[in-house]
Formats: C-alpha cells, structure tokens, sequence
C-alpha cells in the first residue's frame, strides 16, 4: 500500500504569478505576501501598487492586517481548533444549542444553500465519514489514535462503520437548525446519533473547504474597500478570489492530477475560482485511489472525476459545489451544470478516459496536455447560442 498524505504546492489551483516573483511597470510592481497559520494552510496575497510610495505602502499594509484579523475571525469560528464553533458543535450532546459567532452562523447559511441546491451531494456532516476514512484535521500532525475504528495506517475502514456513520440521520444537515435571537447567533445539534465499538457518535460537521472559498471572499472585500483592486488571494490549494490583473487577465495554471506540468490555463479576473480534486489527499490499497472527497451517498472517496474547477460566483460557493459535482454522476453533472451553473464556467477531468468535460467556450482555456479530449457538455440550443 502507497500512501500521500501532503498537499503538494500549486497542486489545485497555482496561479503563473503565485510560483514566481511579481514584477511590473513603471513606478507600479507586484509583491507577494504570504500568511501561515489559518486553516492549517497558506494564504497568498498577490498586489500590484507603486511601493515606491509610503503612502501606497502603508496602504496595502494595513489592507494586508485588516485581512489577517478576518482569516483568524474566520478560522476561529469554523477551523479545526477545539475551541471553534463547529468543534465546539461536533463535541457537544444531541439535541444541545450553542451560542455561535455571527461569522460562523453567516457561513453555516451559505453552506446550507449550497446543501439544498445540490440535493445534498454537498454535504457538511460527514464529518464522521471523513474521520473514519483518516482525513479528518487530526491526521495532520502527530496522529495519536483515539477512535475504536483507528488504524496504524490509512486504510479502508470496516464495512459496519461505513455503513454507521452514512444512516441518513447523521447525515440529516438539514436538521441541523440556527436562529438568532436579539443579535445572537445559535446552532441546535439533532437528537441523532448512532452507537458502534463502545461509542456513541452524534451528528459531526466538516466545513473546512467552504471556510477557506469564504475566507477568500472576505479578503478581497477588504482589499477592495482599501481600493488594493490589482491583486488577487488564494487560501490554500483550493479557493481563490482575483481582482484585476496589472496588464489584463489573470493566468490561471491547473496542475495535472495525473501527471508533471499544467493541464489547463484559464484567463479570468474580477471572479472566485474553486478547485476540488482526488489528488490533493489520498492513499491507494490494492491499486485503488481513495481520496479525501467523500460521497455520502455511498459513504465512500469519490470514484468519477479526477478533478473539477469552477470560475463564477462566490469563491464559498464554488467549494461547495466543486466538492458536490465531484460526487456527482457524469450524467448528473451534465444536468445539474446546465440547470443551475450556467453562468459559471465548469471544467471536469476524467483521468481514466482522459476527457475534459466543460461549458466554456474554446477560447476561454488553454489545454497543456495534446491527449486531454475536450466534451462540450452544455445543451445543443445553448451551442447554437
């Protein structure tokens, strides 16, 4: 058995100017800013302004503090740390409500769309199954088993706690119920659990993913509001929001998933773009890949597309709906993209028959890889346009 458990950097979303020094014209030139510590990741900061100014400097600098206070808001109230609301949610009885922060309670919302929209294909309480499958935030460090279903390991888990933990009362994110009452935020946990190994194990949310496509969001706001509007930012490997480019579009470079060098360029500014994919987190048993993306439908890694990238919309949204077309059938992801993204551009690779899906046009995106074949997905009436 082969085992990757590190994301490789600029594996999902890596930006040309994000792997090389910025540069510009004139008095204007770029800088990188990078930030640790949120979200177990990176966060890159790119800006384009004239630092030979004190003014501009001290301008971006502050823009660049008033984002870091927003990214440890943000990861405190849905991060991993024991202290974060949504921990505070996964270790708290069935049944119990929790004062929430606003924060928390905004993002809780825009994941419960997101929910609704996709039937459930993206689902924020399979927190359990993420845990069981060890891809959970405390397989980051020194994993110290815990759980009766642990593993020296990764590994496929037992059968009998797959098909535990994917009852559709765990997975029930719509009873997952907040209200606000006299400027206060609350989160009542459902009364659902299940008893497996000696344990009880209630209703468990994973909202890692939309909390970076939301921290995302939030940073370009403020950049914008301090008028730092050619730059862009990336939280972790999967969420970024660009605004204008120094001279044009952005260049957008999607690493391969199977292979060495890019597979796919996209021009864009001004927009969120997502990534999900099976390469970022995973480990293969008797040759099989199991990825991080868990379908809760069956309880298990995904099995369709390699990777699936998404440019429209919130960079929030996109998390959540890269992660539910991934768990999509390709029949089902043609009609879900059709009725409900297409305002978005959509671009799905199938690393087994070496196909990208997609509802751009030809001249939106660039391929890097001759033996990729391209499949419009969009209807025959929307072709003909």
């Amino acid at each position: 058995m082969t085992m990757n458990l590190i994301k490789k950097i600029g594996i999902v979303l890596c930006l040309l100017l994000a792997s090389a020094p910025l540069f510009g014209c004139g008095s204007v030139s770029g800088k990188r800013f990078d930030r640790y510590g949120y979200f177990g990741t990176l966060t890159v900061f790119a800006v384009y302004a004239d630092f030979s100014s004190e003014a501009e400097t001290e301008r971006v600098g502050k823009a660049i503090a008033e984002c870091e206070a927003a990214l440890a808001e943000i990861d405190s109230a849905v991060g991993s740390g024991t202290e974060s609301d949504v921990s505070r949610f996964n270790a708290a009885n069935r049944g119990e409500t929790l004062g929430i922060s606003r924060t928390a309670y905004e993002l809780l919302g825009i994941a419960a769309e997101m929910y609704e929209l996709t039937d459930g294909a993206y689902n924020p309480a399979v927190g359990n199954l993420v845990d069981l499958w060890g891809f959970s935030p405390r397989f980051d460090g020194n994993y110290t088993p815990t759980e009766p279903y642990d593993r020296d390991v990764q590994s496929v888990p037992d059968e009998e706690y797959i098909e535990a933990f994917r009852t559709s009362e765990l997975l029930d994110f719509g009873a997952v119920k907040l209200s606000e009452a006299d400027g206060k935020y609350f989160i009542t946990k459902p009364d659902a659990c299940v008893s497996i190994g000696g344990k009880e194990y209630t209703v468990n949310l994973n909202l890692g993913g939309i909390g970076k496509g939301y921290a995302a969001d939030k940073c370009a706001e403020i950049l914008s509001k301090h008028g730092v509007t050619e730059s862009y930012v990336g939280v972790g490997q999967s969420s970024l929001r660009l605004l204008n480019g120094n001279n044009g579009d952005w260049k957008v470079a999607l690493n391969h998933p199977r292979g060495s060098g890019k597979y796919l360029t996209v021009l864009a500014s001004n927009v969120a773009a997502s990534t999900s994919g099976d390469y970022e987190r995973f480990f293969i048993e008797n040759g099989a890949r199991y990825c991080h993306v868990i379908d809760p439908s069956t309880g298990r890694p995904t099995t369709g597309a390699a990777a699936v990238s998404l440019f429209g919309g919130t960079a929030a949204e996109g998390d959540a709906l890269t992660t539910a077309l991934m768990c999509m059938s390709e029949e089902k992801t043609e009609k879900f993209v059709n009725e409900k993204l297409s305002d978005k551009k959509v671009f799905i690779y199938n690393s087994e028959t070496k196909e990208l899906l997609t509802n751009a046009d030809a001249n939106d995106y660039a391929l890097g890889d001759d033996g990729i074949k391209v499949r419009d997905i969009r209807t025959v009436d929307r072709k003909r346009g």
